[in-house]
């Protein structure tokens, strides 16, 4: 969803299709939507966002279905009709289509109310834009089943998304590698959302309930793994959604779990207008203090009676009078192994199915929370509900005092998710998150094309020196490439790798005519706002702070062309020793990069500075060297410029004590995967080191070696780096 996907495209310049038909494209009002309501400091508020979309596309989608079908006043339930449009088979037909179109790099059609909410679905990710004639044209169509083709301009007069007379196209974008799957389509459209940061990734959008029968699920865990805190955390997370919580508990009291909601409501949420202000209004609980299983039995059993004769007194039917993707309460049963008793294993067994039975009769989310007990009844149930968790708490060996919380999802009966193990953290500033395990990241944005470095255009950086007498440009840095800069000592390679991400692009200007403006991009006075972000695994933020206002004093001084002023923005994550996790190293980056999308002013370049402090100093990324793989590919598909700093070291007095010389060696093999990973890489590497003490001009100056370059020759440098003016030097040895 992020502007940066949409690149390459211009939504008013009229481009031919397949048989030559000039087109003008606009971006989906939903897309802009999205953007509008989802926060960048809260991404899980996508969720808030997608079921006001969803419900708008539902509508429309039966205006659709109507004026197609030609029967205005058309018969049935509502919800049932949409259901119906929103079938698994419907669904993948719709799909399968615009796949094939999209192979053929032509428009989709919307023949049917299925593409029709399958197509805006899309259009509303940021994976399609909407196609019209050219102003106020129209186009016939070829075939007689067709409805003609809508004019760009009479579209906008019009104001309307379902016209009465004709219809637009849907264009995929060609950043798009692949469609989403039917099962990933079928989870947004008719799935429960998981408001929970990370809980779109694991669930694939959204928790499938079986129709008129709800949804239930099961998770385990032992004491203190987090259990009761992830059902709360669910709850608060479904309250700006209009959806109430029950909560049974065979052990927390009702005072206990209200002081626990308030711990665990995220800022975002408690400052959401839909939320209410009084935890009353949206969660009730009930406590069952009793001692033997039989009592606790009797007393769910008589709880489930009372809500179901509630529904029927008040000729309620949740499951028809609920829209598809939002449940009509969010139930959870806490400690239901309490009503399990150890006699009679079979007889236990089919009261467990019972219960499941009843449970679904409410048309709610069920979810169930029980301890891990080798129980016959526990393990049938897993048969018999719909999604199966468990939590386990982690021990890190290295730190006795350092637990990290694992979600192991082990399966989903219903839909398509990314089983495996995930990260719980409960945090009492930020509620609870889940953070994805590496793979269900990087399959998250699997529908992406790989964007290459882009050849046409570079940085302003390398191509000339201060006072110089025009030397030859060293190299042309290209944009979107990703570039390492290593050396041996402090040579001033964070404030290298900031200026090189600072400077201008230079190459093929994009003179595309703006759909909000009368002039082209390269008519602005002021080109569109840089935004970079550093990664640091050295410094805080200050550092990075400073360092950026002594490169602005010396940003054009380096330059070969005429420089021109532009705002950038430095974003800082600053990483502190200690046993951060892979998966939540990931998610950290991501989350930035989705907040600057959403923000509208998405990132450009990101800096990794000192990498090498991952090892020793992070344990946990050490450990992973695939991690750094997965986050390169993500640089790829982003379509980010990537700078990555790193430190060699040399110790002096190896060649004396062969024990620590064979200490030091242990240390090399354990950081060269990292290393290797990182020279895999490099589409350029640089190299910062002072091996040379006869090169510069003064003692600031360090030489800048080209070891590689992306399709470029490699030739001896005249270039140096002045680390305290920050600015590039031409000095021949002397």
């Amino acid at each position: 969803m992020a502007c940066s996907i949409t690149e390459g495209l211009s939504p008013t310049t009229p481009v031919a299709d397949v048989r030559n038909r000039p087109k003008q494209y606009l971006f989906s009002p939903f897309f802009f939507l999205r953007q509008m309501l989802v926060s960048p400091e809260f991404g899980a508020s996508d969720a808030y966002a997608h079921a006001l979309i969803r419900a708008e596309l539902f509508a429309l989608t039966l205006e659709f279905s109507e004026r197609i079908e030609g029967k205005p006043d058309a018969e049935g339930d509502a919800f049932d009709r949409v259901r119906a449009i929103i079938r698994f088979d419907q669904v993948a037909n719709s799909l399968q289509k615009a796949e094939s179109y999209r192979e053929n790099r032509d428009t989709f059609y919307p023949a049917t109310p299925t593409d029709f909410i399958v197509g805006h679905l899309l259009a509303s990710r940021g994976l399609a834009v909407l196609a019209f004639a050219p102003g106020k044209m129209r186009y016939q169509p070829a075939r007689k089943n067709e409805r003609p083709l809508l004019g760009r301009d009479t579209f906008l007069a019009g104001k309307e998304l379902v016209s009465k007379t004709a219809v637009y196209e849907f264009r995929f974008l060609d950043t798009v590698r692949r469609l989403p799957s039917p099962s990933e389509l079928v989870n947004e459209l008719d799935g429960y959302p998981v408001p929970l940061p990370g809980g779109d990734a694991i669930f694939a959008r959204g928790l499938r309930s079986t129709g008129s029968n709800g949804l239930v699920g099961q998770i385990s865990g032992a004491s203190g793994s987090g259990k009761t805190s992830l059902a709360l955390a669910l709850g608060i997370s479904y309250a700006p959604l209009g959806v109430s919580t029950l909560y049974v508990s065979c052990e927390e009291q009702h005072e206990d779990l209200r002081n626990r909601i308030l711990t665990l409501t995220p800022p975002f949420i408690a400052r959401t207008a839909s939320f209410p202000r009084k935890i009353e209004d949206w969660f009730y609980s009930t406590h069952l203090d009793h001692n033997q299983s039989e009592h606790t039995r009797k007393a769910v059993f008589d709880f489930i009676d009372e809500i179901i004769a509630l529904y029927q007194r008040e000729g309620v039917e949740p499951s028809s009078q609920t829209p598809p993707g939002l449940p009509a309460w969010f139930v959870v049963f806490d400690g239901l192994h309490e009503m399990v008793s150890r006699e009679n294993p079979d007889q236990q067994v089919e009261l467990l199915r019972s219960l499941v039975s009843k449970l679904r009769s409410l048309g709610a989310f069920v979810l169930i929370l029980t301890a891990e007990i080798d129980s016959p009844a526990l393990r049938e149930l897993d048969y018999t509900v719909d999604f199966v968790a468990r939590l386990d708490q982690d021990s890190n060996q290295e730190s006795p005092s350092e637990y990290k919380r694992k979600f192991i999802l082990h399966k989903t009966r219903l839909q398509f998710a990314r089983t495996g193990t995930h990260t719980l953290h409960i945090s009492k500033r930020d509620g609870v998150k889940l953070y994805p395990h590496l793979s269900a990241e990087l399959d998250s944005y699997a529908h992406l094309n790989w964007k290459a470095p882009d050849k046409q255009r570079y940085y302003d950086f390398l191509l000339t020196g201060v006072n110089a007498d025009d030397p030859r440009p060293l190299v042309e840095v290209f944009e979107r490439a990703q570039i390492l800069v290593a050396g041996r000592g402090s040579t001033g390679k964070a404030g290298f790798a900031l200026k090189l991400l600072m400077k201008p692009i230079l190459g093929e200007v994009d003179t595309q005519r703006s759909l909000f403006d009368k002039v082209s991009d390269a008519q602005h006075r002021y080109p569109d706002p840089r935004r970079i972000m550093v990664v640091s695994f050295l410094y805080n933020s200050s550092y990075y702070q400073d360092l950026q206002r002594r490169i602005e004093t010396a940003l054009a001084l380096d330059s070969r062309e005429k420089f021109r002023k532009q705002i950038i923005f430095v974003d800082h994550l600053p990483l502190y020793p200690g046993f951060l996790a892979p998966e939540v190293f990931l998610s950290k980056v991501i989350e930035k990069y989705e907040g600057a999308a959403v923000s509208g002013c998405p990132y450009h370049g990101v800096l990794i500075d000192g990498l090498h402090n991952v090892f020793l100093q992070f344990p946990r990324l050490q450990a992973t060297p695939t991690l750094w793989s997965i986050l390169f590919q993500l640089m790829r598909l982003f379509g980010l410029t990537l700078v990555t700093t790193h430190t060699h070291f040399d110790v002096h007095g190896l060649e004396r004590p062969s024990q620590f010389r064979s200490d030091v060696e242990l240390a090399s093999q354990r950081v060269s995967p990292l290393l290797q990973a990182l020279v895999n890489s490099a589409d350029f590497y640089f190299d910062l080191s002072r091996t040379d003490p006869t090169f510069g001009i003064a003692s600031a100056t360090v030489p800048i070696e080209l070891v590689t370059a992306l399709g470029q020759d490699v030739r001896p440098s005249q270039y140096g780096w002045d680390r305290e003016r920050s600015v590039v030097v031409f000095a021949r040895p002397k």
